[in-house]
This record gives C-alpha cells, structure tokens and sequence, in this order.
C-alpha cells in the first residue's frame, strides 16, 4: 500500500476531485465524485493577516 503525503482538493459548483500523490510525487489516488444534493459542503478558510 502507498502512503498518501500531499492531497489536493478541487471542489467545484456540482463536482469535487480529490488528488493524492507520495513522496516521489506519483499519483496514488484521483477521483472525481458528484457532489449529493443532499449533502452540503462546509469550506473554512483560516490565515493571519498582516
């Protein structure tokens, strides 16, 4: 099994990806998925301003 260590996410009006690479910089996961309408998507942005 790889070991994910830097994940990317992409999240748009009615899709997401989810982008996941290793070490080396190899694509070891990448999935697009259609957002339920159901579910809502929560976002937190967070940083300091100077």
């Amino acid at each position: 099994m790889q070991s994910i260590s830097t994940i990317g996410l992409d999240i748009a009006k009615s899709v997401f990806q989810v982008h996941g690479v290793d070490a080396a910089g190899q694509v070891v996961n990448d999935e697009r998925q259609k957002h339920h309408p159901r579910v809502g998507v929560g976002r937190e942005e967070s940083g300091t301003k100077t």
